[in-house]
């Protein structure tokens, strides 16, 4: 199978991988019925299973071959190859075994294969003058955040004129964004929050409670399974004003913080859970924000119009659109270099 083929795989299976994790599981509710595969959930999870383990295999074996041979890569896996074999001589307390590597570069992949697929497509549409591309949403926890912020942009002209002032007024019309800019665009910063807020990453929260308490007269008792809906409180009419309109100002007139602190605005969840990537997300998707903004204009291809483009979302552990963006980018004069 070519690399093609293994990349086009991988990415089904962890978009297939993405939809199971955050589907609705009766057994989770009716505890009688888990040996019973009802919806055919484990028979789903089995064969994800099985691609991500040939395809990991595939990973270790070609590092195996190259260490037998002599040509070390001296790469991440590599490096745990070696503490696989040191700690089966020495026959330590610890052992990294075959799986423990096989869930290291798993989540590697998925990281690495999220952030190189978004700056390939930045990268490859800052190269050509007029292309039409297709906006790549992939269902990463990192999350592809970037379709749903671009399509409100498209849908609100007036915010995307407020913020490309800014950044001609901040950036100038000679260089892209730099992530030292990043400081000094508030607007962009309202942006990104409220595009979290109408999209957030994904769309509940769980919690187990280990102690009973009691939440707004209601008892929760130990040992139970919590769900936060953060898709209905960020639109909720009794917390945010005009729930469904896309208005960043609101986030001027209050500085609402995004690291969990506020629980009307839990993008990146609260607390000791709060997302580990949360610093890449508050300076990556900025930077590519800003960039699309600054770098181009954009067009609805046949004759689109922006009121109609579909906003709906696919749940899954995270969400994604239903339907990708189609959208003709045309360089800004003078180019950014």
């Amino acid at each position: 199978m070519s690399d093609d083929e293994d990349g086009k795989r991988f990415k089904e299976n962890t978009n297939e991988l993405m939809s199971l994790l955050g589907s609705f599981n009766v057994n989770d509710f009716v505890p009688v019925l888990r040996v019973f595969d009802v919806q055919g959930m484990r028979k789903r999870m089995r064969k994800v299973h099985e691609v991500f383990d040939v395809f990991l295999e595939k990973i270790i074996e070609e590092h195996l071959e190259s260490r037998r041979r002599g040509e070390k890569k001296n790469d991440f896996v590599d490096i745990m190859l070696s503490i696989m074999e040191e700690e089966e001589e020495n026959n330590g307390e610890f052992r990294l075994e075959r799986a423990n590597i096989k869930a290291v570069v798993l989540a590697e992949k998925n990281r690495i294969k999220g952030r190189d697929l978004r700056l390939r497509s930045l990268d490859e549409s800052l190269s050509q003058r007029d292309l039409r591309v297709r906006s790549i949403e992939e269902d990463m926890l990192e999350g592809s955040m970037e379709t749903s912020r671009t399509i409100e942009l498209i849908r609100h002209p007036r915010v995307l004129t407020k913020l490309r002032q800014e950044l001609s007024t901040v950036v100038g019309p000679n260089r892209q964004v730099q992530e030292s800019d990043l400081p000094n665009l508030p607007y962009l910063a309202m942006v990104l929050k409220e595009s979290l807020r109408l999209h957030p990453l994904i769309a509940i929260l769980f919690h187990h409670g280990k102690e009973q308490c009691v939440v707004n007269g209601f008892k929760i008792p130990r040992n139970s399974n919590l769900i936060v809906n953060l898709w209905a409180i960020s639109r909720d009419p009794s917390v945010w004003p005009r729930p469904e309109e896309f208005i960043p100002e609101r986030f001027a007139e209050e500085n609402i913080d995004v690291r969990g602190q506020d629980y009307r605005y839990l993008p990146f969840g609260s607390g000791r859970r709060l997302c580990v990537g949360i610093q890449f997300a508050l300076v990556f998707s900025p930077l590519i924000i800003a960039q699309i903004v600054h770098c181009f204009d954009w067009e609805l291809p046949e004759g689109g119009k922006a009121e109609d483009l579909d906003m709906t979302e696919r749940y899954g552990l995270t969400m994604p659109r239903a339907e990708h963006l189609w959208a003709i980018p045309s360089k800004r004069p003078p180019l950014c270099v």
